[in-house]
């Protein structure tokens, strides 16, 4: 049996009556849903918490009343649209909406520590715990969460917890932990069928969060040492066959915790740390470098971006909002125990802590305009293999030139370091990350330089 660790009676009792009994499956009814159960899952100093109206507004964000309050925080939350999504928390629950945070369905309840969750499909998911037996510390559906099965035969050196996880397709999934080493991911190519155990250790001491813009190219942040270390970020280009150190903080006793990538370009990590000032990281290069930030003295964790100057930062109490990039930050009014903001678009994001939020705005919210990079057209267009990209710079920097498939999935990278100011070209031999020719279809080109300036996309077509 699913052991339910709730102090709650009147919550356990619908549970145990909905909740299949077979320990290798959790299932519950949909009439168990957060309207039958909100009043008793709530702690008394909570509940006038849970009184506050439907939609109450918090300037373009929102808390979402009719979502559960946490006992302690929820940690994760993960949406494959603007309406269907899920969140996680520490009391072993999985909660799930269908019309973007309107009302919410209890799906699971472990009794174990849930902290990371992601979908690759409104069908199939993952969740991660953070404490629980090898046997039973990632779950998986294959019908949105209405049933969780642990993942079987995970291999030798897993994470000994799950505290990240990134859905980059059907295939595609990866899985970092834990928050005090060591340092390890899981990874499938096969869509969960089987799993491969990355031992990280020769590069960071813990892992905390992950993300992939692509299945080959993806970044992990965490730190040295738990929790005497330094904050640390690395890359991959090669699927986490090979990883580059990217940044190595500056001060000890302080660890990354999640990353926030508005643009291609533009990326921010927090930093979690025993003492201040506080810091963030911020790259305007697509994570080559990134330059440590003054942030606020007040415990950072969640930390998301709308755009690539607006965004918010949380942990504790208050959460902050910079529009500046991180330059300058300012105490917002929403927000308790931030841990995670997952922002889907300029205009929609979640955020969850102690309660659920939503953000939704109906103002696009321009970025200050960089020096740009003039990228001109292709040639040959079409090609059957190589093809040239000219371009002109601003002023002499490093350059990298980004190769995207139609989908939005990075194939290449290729560098030009040191360009001078004026016309560059670069030549692409067609071949992939890993060497092989790509397929036949429409391909984008842009153009990043060191000094943070960047090209408008082109597009051009292969021909095989």
């Amino acid at each position: 049996m699913i052991r339910a660790t709730t102090p709650e009676p009147a919550l356990r009792r619908p549970l145990e009556r909905g909740l299949s009994h077979d320990r290798r499956t959790i299932a519950l009814h949909q009439s168990d849903t957060w309207r039958h159960m909100r009043l008793p899952l709530i702690l008394a100093s909570s509940l006038a918490l849970s009184l506050i109206s439907a939609s109450t507004s918090l300037a373009d964000w929102q808390v979402l009343s009719a979502a559960p309050v946490a006992q302690a925080r929820h940690d994760d939350t993960w949406f494959v649209d603007d309406a269907t999504g899920w969140i996680v928390n520490g009391s072993g629950q999985v909660w799930h909406t269908s019309d973007g945070g309107s009302s919410w369905h209890l799906q699971a309840l472990t009794g174990e520590y849930i902290r990371s969750v992601t979908f690759a499909t409104p069908m199939r998911g993952w969740f991660g715990h953070l404490y629980a037996d090898p046997a039973e510390r990632m779950y998986e559906t294959y019908d949105g969460g209405e049933t969780w099965t642990p993942v079987p035969n995970l291999p030798a050196g897993s994470p000994p917890g799950i505290c990240g996880m990134w859905a980059v397709d059907e295939n595609v999934v990866y899985a970092a932990g834990r928050y005090d080493g060591p340092a390890r991911m899981l990874k499938t190519t096969d869509g969960g069928a089987t799993w491969n155990a990355l031992d990280l250790s020769e590069y960071a001491g813990n892992l905390i969060d992950c993300y992939f813009p692509s299945a080959e190219h993806g970044f992990v942040v965490g730190g040295t040492d738990y929790p005497t270390g330094r904050a640390r970020i690395l890359e991959t280009t090669d699927g986490g066959n090979s990883w580059i150190i990217r940044h190595t903080s500056s001060r000890t006793g302080e660890w990354c915790w999640k990353i926030s990538f508005p643009s291609p370009t533009v990326g921010y990590v927090s930093i979690e740390s025993v003492s201040s000032p506080m810091r963030i990281l911020a790259t305007t290069d697509g994570g080559v470098t990134w330059t440590e930030k003054a942030a606020p003295n007040s415990r950072q964790q969640g930390i998301g971006f709308i755009s690539e100057q607006v965004g918010w930062l949380g942990g504790g109490n208050p959460t902050y909002m910079t529009t500046d990039g991180g330059t300058t930050w300012v105490e917002d009014s929403f927000g308790s125990l931030i841990n995670r903001i997952r922002v889907l678009d300029s205009g929609t994001a979640y955020a969850v802590g102690k309660r659920v939020y939503k953000y939704q705005s109906t103002v696009d919210v321009p970025d200050p305009p960089l020096a740009s990079i003039d990228l001109l057209p292709a040639y040959p267009n079409p090609t059957t293999g190589a093809v040239t990209l000219p371009f002109r710079l601003p002023e002499t920097a490093d350059v990298r030139v980004d190769l995207f498939d139609v989908g939005g999935r990075l194939v290449r990278e290729l560098v030009l370091p040191n360009a001078g100011a004026g016309p560059q070209t670069i030549s692409w031999n067609g071949l992939d990350t890993q060497g092989r020719p790509v397929a036949s279809g429409a391909y984008w080109g842009r153009v990043v330089a060191s000094s943070g300036a960047s090209s408008a996309p082109i597009r051009f077509h292969v021909v095989k």
